[in-house]
């Protein structure tokens, strides 16, 4: 089985951190994004009108780049999914995706010009979720892979202090097998 993996870039050259789909200038754009973070499949929306871009670096890098995937930010970061253009829906749209997804019509102010865009939304388990969140919300302050070394050295530690109790344990046991053994010729 084949599979294709859309790996949205965290920095690009001389190290500027992505622009990222920023929502706070839609109507009721915080009650909504709440909503689709909780797996309400939202009817009735005509279109987000208006997303723009922006990131933690300097403001004259946000408008820098227009790309066909944008994670989002602030509240919108809330959204279980990404902010697409309309060649990468055409795209998703020839292949079989995760169920359940949803595309919502958007618009994506970009050099003073609304580009027409697509939310593309996917639901999934509240531990999945819970993940996301922690990835979206840690990674540009690499707390995410800090926590994953962490994890990953306790395991190590763990394992390695399994063992060595297993070894303890049939050491110990062999003694008592050898005092066991030396105690009957007696």
């Amino acid at each position: 089985m084949k599979y294709y993996k859309i790996d949205i870039k965290q920095f690009y050259q001389n190290d500027m951190i992505a622009a990222r789909a920023n929502g706070e200038n839609i109507p009721l754009g915080n009650d909504l994004f709440w909503k689709m973070e909780e797996g309400i499949i939202l009817d009735n929306i005509s279109v987000f009108d208006f997303f723009h871009l922006e990131s933690f670096d300097k403001k004259e890098y946000w408008n820098w780049l227009l790309t066909d995937v944008f994670d989002f930010i602030d509240e919108s970061s809330r959204i279980p999914g990404w902010l697409i253009s309309k060649k990468l829906k055409g795209l998703l749209e020839k292949f079989k995706i995760t169920e359940p997804h949803f595309y919502y019509l958007s618009r994506l102010l970009y050099k003073y010009t609304k580009e027409k865009s697509w939310i593309i939304t996917f639901f999934s388990s509240q531990e999945q979720t819970l993940l996301r969140r922690l990835e979206q919300r840690s990674i540009l302050n690499n707390e995410y892979f800090l926590i994953q070394l962490i994890i990953k050295k306790f395991l190590q530690n763990l394992k390695m202090n399994l063992l060595m109790k297993k070894k303890e344990l049939e050491l110990s046991h062999s003694k008592i097998i050898q005092n066991q053994g030396s105690n009957s010729k007696d």
